[in-house]
């Protein structure tokens, strides 16, 4: 099963990039298993999205900021 977490995050800011790479290292901890992929990649216009297999799972915009670690894992 390929199962890919991208992470879409604004370069600009230097707190971002920091927030992306722990989430992203959080996840493969927690799911070392069941993702064959977690990517970082850059984006602009104040972007911080997530995506699994495609599918938009978090928008720091629509979702009022970032996502706790614990959210996100469930």
């Amino acid at each position: 099963v390929t199962v890919i977490c991208v992470f879409e995050y604004i370069t600009a800011v230097y707190g971002v990039v920091i927030k992306a790479s722990w989430l992203s290292q959080e996840l493969l901890t927690t799911f070392s298993q069941e993702l064959s992929e977690v990517a970082l990649k850059p984006a602009s216009s104040g972007r911080f999205q997530i995506y699994l297999d495609g599918e938009l799972i978090w928008c720091r915009k629509a979702d009022n900021g970032f996502p706790e670690a614990k959210i996100l894992k469930q």
